[in-house]
């Protein structure tokens, strides 16, 4: 038994359990339980009269956060909190409930628990076998059980991490996890864990319980032990950058030996915290904007002869559908991924739930569908560039990509006209293209046979359009090429306005930016790698104005007595942490250039006063406050 775990063990004692905040947090639970144990059975009676007990089992059994709106609404707020919004409105949102299945859902779940408690295991497989059990968890439901009979142990997150430090802890190097299916199996291994660590004091599973709770939310002093990000990751997303590196390469090598992650962040992880065997999920930067892959670490990192820490990874598979960054935005458990919010980082942890849901999306891609309509659109765009049969649907596609885009866009195709119209309306400077969707087979290019030249200037000329424009597969060179460039006719392939689409979506371009695309005759790849640049520098600016105000929540609101924050003290505590995470340093500039919008009353998320700024608002409320402002702007394009 390590001895860091031993000492772990007494500082949870010392610290926690013994003290005043410890007995507090018992006495929660145990008050809990008492509560638990009358809806239970309050609902059981209303069950056998004959009732609906729908509400009452989502509002009033299930588990949900302390926060003023469950308190408003009259949720049952728990000490192992699962829910932090209404489950129906999350359900539903998800695409795993419709609403008609919540009265059906509600029963079958009570009585899954009901007759784990009673030892009738036939009700709780027919839970675990139904359609309905789809979205819950072991948190949403063990810590009912657990307040009904001590003996069901709680597995939630804070579980999962601490079983899986004590067990490496112990040499079994072990995991469990939050999958519904595995609660029984899981449960056991959690009370052979609590039975070996009794001799170190820790006696019961509700002394086991605020351990975890402890250990993981707590934490304990950085000089004692380095433990509390081991333990909130249950595996680690790298990013490739393309001009450097593709996961593809991986999968064609066999292995890949990665080196470059330098910075001071990626490097602690590498030489602290990344052991062999862990999984790792590849996630490919712009223009793709999406995990496409898992590895695997083949060993415990390594040091280089230069002194750096590197690890050699392996594939394990392809993603069976790469998951978009908007996807993970938009997703309650992966928004909080840490790379979503520092998206600079190389390489940064994924916590056991977030690697739940990275897998049910990557296996059902409906569920990204109804997320991201744009990842819905690319994937279509890909297939019809091919199908010469059916050239109209690209047409099609293509002008909805160019409506995304922000313009008016008209599909005509009919015989003597373009395919598709596009209009920028920008007043005295607005300007139009004719657009030519073509199509070729999987294995060809667009060659000069497939394009005419002169009835596209004839389109030109027909609808008065400033530009035009070809969009495609690859296009073949040669008198192609040259025919373009002297007739000003743009070539933009299908690649590359899937990736504009995909930079489009996380920061949107201007018309007069993309107008470029237009102005240029011949191959549009250079115009697109300038693009590239002005969406990395819109996203500097977007990562800058988060970084900023979480650096307010950190050093400003979150402390009793604080002074006002100057844009100096602000750029050196920045500094700062772009050394220790090895990121970019910030431009002081820029830095004046968001305080600036967050103090516009607009915003209003800081206030400046004497010697500096104060954020206002919470991080939330200062996003909810720009939502607004885009709502009141329209938010369809």
């Amino acid at each position: 038994m390590s001895d860091e775990l031993r000492a772990a063990v007494e500082s949870f004692k010392d610290e926690f359990y013994d003290a005043s905040a410890g007995q507090a947090h018992l006495a929660a639970k145990e008050s809990e339980a008492r509560d638990v144990k009358r809806v239970f059975r309050e609902i059981r009676e209303k069950r056998d009269r004959g009732e609906d007990i729908t509400d009452d089992v989502l509002r009033r059994l299930l588990p949900h956060t302390d926060s003023s709106y469950h308190r408003a609404e009259g949720y049952r707020v728990s000490t192992w909190p699962c829910i932090r919004k209404d489950v129906r409105g999350w359900f539903e949102g998800a695409g795993w409930k419709q609403p008609d299945e919540w009265p059906e859902t509600a029963r079958l779940l009570f009585e899954a628990i009901e007759g784990l408690v009673t030892g009738d295991l036939e009700r709780w497989r027919r839970f675990l076998n139904s359609e309905y059990r789809r979205g819950f968890g072991t948190g949403f439901v063990s810590p009912i059980l657990f307040c009904l009979d001590d003996g069901f142990p709680v597995i939630n997150s804070k579980v999962v991490k601490t079983y899986r430090y004590c067990s490496v802890a112990l040499g079994m190097e072990e995991s469990v996890d939050a999958k519904l299916a595995s609660y029984l199996e899981n449960g056991e291994k959690v009370k052979n864990l609590v039975a070996d660590l009794e001799p170190l004091g820790l006696d019961g599973l509700l002394a086991w319980d605020s351990f975890c709770h402890y250990l993981v939310t707590k934490g304990l002093d950085a000089g004692q032990m380095s433990l509390r990000k081991e333990l909130e990751y249950g595996g680690w997303l790298f990013v490739a950058r393309p001009d450097i590196f593709r996961w593809e390469e991986a999968f064609a090598e066999g292995a890949v030996e990665w080196t470059g992650s330098l910075g001071a962040y990626p490097q602690k992880l590498l030489r602290r915290s990344i052991r062999g065997g862990d999984r790792v999920f590849g996630y490919q930067a712009g223009p793709d904007y999406e995990l496409v892959a898992e590895l695997a670490t083949d060993g415990d990192p390594y040091q280089t002869g230069r002194g750096s820490w590197a690890v050699r990874l392996v594939p394990v598979r392809r993603l069976p559908a790469a998951v978009s960054l908007a996807v993970l935005k938009a997703h309650d458990t992966l928004s909080e991924l840490k790379f979503v919010k520092t998206p600079q980082l190389s390489i940064s942890g994924i916590t056991a739930e977030q690697i739940a849901a990275i897998d049910e999306l990557s296996a059902t891609p409906s569920l990204q569908t109804a997320i991201s309509p744009v990842d819905e659109l690319c994937a279509s765009l890909r297939r019809a560039q091919y199908t010469t049969s059916a050239a109209d649907v690209f047409e099609v596609l293509v002008s909805q990509a160019f409506e995304l885009l922000g313009y008016e866009a008209e599909r005509l195709g009919a015989s003597g006209e373009p395919d598709v119209f596009v209009t920028a309306r920008l007043g005295s400077d607005s300007y139009s293209a004719v657009v030519e969707a073509k199509t070729c087979q999987e294995d060809r290019t667009v060659g000069l046979g497939r394009v005419d030249y002169n009835s596209v200037a004839d389109h030109q000329e027909a609808y008065t359009a400033d530009y035009t424009l070809l969009v495609g597969p690859e296009f073949a060179g040669g008198k192609l090429v040259d025919r373009a460039v002297k007739g000003r006719v743009g070539m933009l392939t299908t690649e590359e306005l899937i990736s504009l689409l995909r930079s489009h979506r996380e920061f949107p371009f201007s018309l007069r930016e993309l107008q470029r695309l237009f102005e240029v005759g011949g191959p549009a790849a250079q115009v697109v790698s300038e693009l590239k640049r002005v969406h990395a520098q819109h996203s500097a600016y977007l990562g800058l104005a988060s970084t900023v105000v979480d650096t307010f929540e950190q050093y400003q609101r979150q402390q009793e007595a604080s002074e006002p924050i100057s844009s100096s003290s602000l750029y050196l505590l920045l500094l700062a942490g772009a050394s220790r995470e090895g990121t970019a340093p910030p431009v002081r500039s820029q830095i004046d250039e968001v305080l600036s919008l967050l103090a516009n009353p607009i915003v209003g998320a800081v206030c400046e006063e004497v010697g500096g700024y104060v954020l206002v608002v919470s991080p939330s409320a200062a996003a909810r406050r720009l939502d607004a402002l885009r709502q009141a702007l329209g938010s369809e394009d």
